[in-house]
């Protein structure tokens, strides 16, 4: 049942109380240090800021009036004025006190402390397509769980009632299109309609087909940014058309968005060369969950299995991988994870060739994928567009020793804890042969592959790279 108006205008004030008293409290300890003026204790130039945030309640404890996720929080936040420059972040050190039962969170002073943030763009949440939708879930749970807020906005064909997610999260789900030319133009334009009328300070855009709209929340004072990810328009499914009209977009995101996002470096240089213009870099992040053995479903053994992860679309070569497989001498299989709800016909192609050693699983997602990555002996990945692919970090933080096609943008994401090979099945028939002829050297490679997941790609850098982003916007916004 939900909470009436009054039940939740008692809540505040209730908390609004013992929340006044410790404001009082340090504005006048901060005083008091001022006047003795002790080395200790600099002059402090502070803010005090309070959110009072009540809970949000999950199906499961709707009914219990009193139930939430999470407790509801008063935060206060106080800083030396020779510690907060304009614009800046400060630390993202946290302090709680536990006053009068309530929550207290002493927190670097900043103007826009707690966020209402905007994803959309993407098919939604959980995530269970592609990079995008993965980018969408891991940041939208580790923004709710530093404060702000977020509404993720979802593609009606790709949820269902039985979701699972966090449901401090606001999904907010919308009709498309089901074609793959007017799927992410149509459902973009409508959530672009919907969060300009809503409360939300600042707004996410993901995928370059979705720039021409990017303007429009800012006519409404509401910042954008845009990822672009790679470069969309050079995919092989588009024709002529989808390719000029992407080209087209690719152009308007150096101009409709408030700031561009690029994956990688390689990206940032293509922006800046071709365009002139400045992007922020955020590449992607990956967190492995426990080891299991859902891997055994599919007739496999633990190291002795080749893996192949991505969406089967021909930029991604897996029409290359499985020619390359097909030549090789070994028993391990080939496990082919991905699915194309596109393009059926080419999936059945891919089959088609494949043979009776090739393991298609189709898409799958959660532990049962991770069981996947953790145990296979090698994986190989042959994407050639885009720029750093989730399921090649999502390889090295499993430890998987890691093939992978020569392009730019897969050097600088394995960054030598892989070895490349060329667009060419002979060539990945060799390297393949060679390397499972070394299993000292696939062990090796693990270990590299591994540290280097959890020192770069991290979900949590990723996240505070993003907030330290929507905090610029708004600062930008607000002219400080």
């Amino acid at each position: 049942m939900e909470e009436t108006g009054l039940w939740d205008l008692k809540r505040r004030v209730s908390l609004f109380i013992p929340c006044a008293a410790q404001i009082a409290g340090l504005a006048f300890l901060s005083e008091k240090m001022r006047r003795t003026r002790k080395a200790a204790f600099p002059r402090i130039g502070f803010a005090v800021v309070v959110g009072i945030c009540p809970g949000r309640r999950t199906r499961r404890n709707q009914g219990n009036r009193g139930a939430s996720n999470r407790q509801n929080e008063i935060q206060v936040r106080v800083q030396p004025e020779s510690q907060c420059p304009a614009g800046s972040m400060g630390a993202r050190s946290r302090q709680y006190l536990q006053l009068a039962g309530s929550r207290v969170c002493a927190l670097p002073v900043h103007k826009f402390a707690f966020m209402n943030i905007a994803i959309l763009g993407t098919r939604g949440i959980p995530g269970r397509y592609g990079g995008f939708e993965t980018l969408a879930d891991e940041l939208s749970q580790r923004l709710v769980e530093r404060g702000h807020r977020v509404r993720v906005y979802c593609r009606r064909p790709f949820t269902n009632p039985e979701d699972v997610f966090d449901h401090r999260i606001q999904r907010v789900i919308l009709p498309t299109l089901s074609n793959k030319h007017f799927d992410t133009l149509f459902h973009t334009f409508l959530s672009i309609l919907h969060v300009i009328f809503t409360d939300v300070e600042v707004i996410l855009i993901c995928n370059v087909a979705s720039s021409p709209f990017a303007w429009l929340p800012r006519l409404f004072g509401k910042p954008t940014a845009l990822n672009v990810d790679g470069l969309d328009r050079k995919r092989r499914k588009w024709n002529f058309i989808g390719r000029a009209f992407l080209h087209f977009c690719e152009v308007l995101s150096t101009l409709t968005p408030t700031r561009v996002i690029t994956d990688a470096r390689a990206g940032q240089d293509y922006y800046k060369k071709r365009y002139g213009a400045d992007s922020a870099m955020i590449g992607y992040g990956a967190k492995p969950m426990p080891n299991s053995n859902h891997f055994n479903q599919f007739g496999l053994n633990s190291r002795k299995y080749i893996l192949y992860v991505a969406r089967l679309e021909p930029e991604n070569n897996a029409e290359l991988v499985i020619q390359a497989y097909r030549e090789l001498q070994t028993d391990w299989p080939l496990v082919v994870v991905g699915g194309n709800p596109y393009q059926p016909g080419y999936v059945e192609k891919l089959k088609s060739l494949a043979g009776d050693r090739v393991v298609f699983t189709g898409p799958i997602y959660g532990e049962r994928y991770w069981s996947l990555q953790k145990n296979a002996g090698l994986f190989v990945f042959a994407g050639e567009i885009g720029g750093i692919h989730p399921a090649l970090v999502e390889a090295m933080a499993a430890g998987n020793a890691i093939l992978y096609l020569d392009t730019e943008a897969n050097r600088e994401t394995a960054s030598g804890c892989g070895i490349p090979f060329q667009l060419d099945t002979g060539n990945l028939r060799s390297r393949l042969g060679e390397l499972m002829a070394s299993p000292w050297k696939m062990e090796s490679m693990r270990t590299d592959a591994a540290d280097r997941a959890r020192k770069i790609h991290s979900w949590e850098t990723v996240t505070d790279q993003y907030e330290k982003l929507f905090h610029a916007l708004l600062d930008r916004r607000q002219g400080g």
